[in-house]
């Protein structure tokens, strides 16, 4: 059995310095089909820099259009985009466990692969993947990166009363 270190951002499978596998991140989605950034989507799964990095988009039982959205944007780019549908809304903790969970029994991973889960709405901009991936291989004694909305000079988050205590 491949020993396994899960986290916030990754999983990582004892990864050697120097070695890169793909990288499949996980993205749960609930009511998206008005907010999710398709076009930032397709353009970052185009990008031949990110050759490496696959999508699994999960349904986490919405209500709204979500699923035909993620079904448009998987047929443009069926090799780097796939779906996990659950039929019923579990709650984003579910969804991410559900989509990991899928991505390890789905795909042959190796030591030199990550699996990591990401917000829908791009609060982290994509672009922000390739540096856990860097942090991670240039420090192969650490098994797990994080990040966290903090709010920095510049930038505006914007949430609800409720999510931003709670959170």
């Amino acid at each position: 059995m491949k020993h396994l270190s899960l986290l916030c951002l990754f999983i990582l499978h004892v990864l050697p310095i120097g070695v890169r596998g793909v990288t499949h991140v996980v993205v749960p989605c609930y009511n998206e089909e008005l907010r999710l950034q398709q076009d930032k989507f397709l353009s970052f799964t185009s990008d031949p820099k990110n050759e490496g990095i696959r999508f699994t988009f999960v349904n986490d039982g919405s209500k709204d259009g979500t699923l035909q959205v993620l079904k448009t944007l998987s047929e443009k780019r069926p090799e780097k985009i796939s779906i996990f549908d659950m039929p019923q809304n579990g709650g984003k903790a579910e969804a991410v466990r559900h989509g990991m969970l899928h991505v390890l029994s789905t795909h042959n991973l190796t030591t030199s692969d990550y699996v990591a889960f990401w917000d829908a709405d791009l609060a982290t901009p994509l672009e922000t993947i390739e540096s856990f991936i860097t942090k991670l291989n240039i420090h192969p004694d650490i098994e797990m990166v994080f990040g966290a909305r903090v709010a920095l000079l510049g930038r505006d988050i914007q949430r609800e009363a409720g999510r931003h205590y709670l959170g």
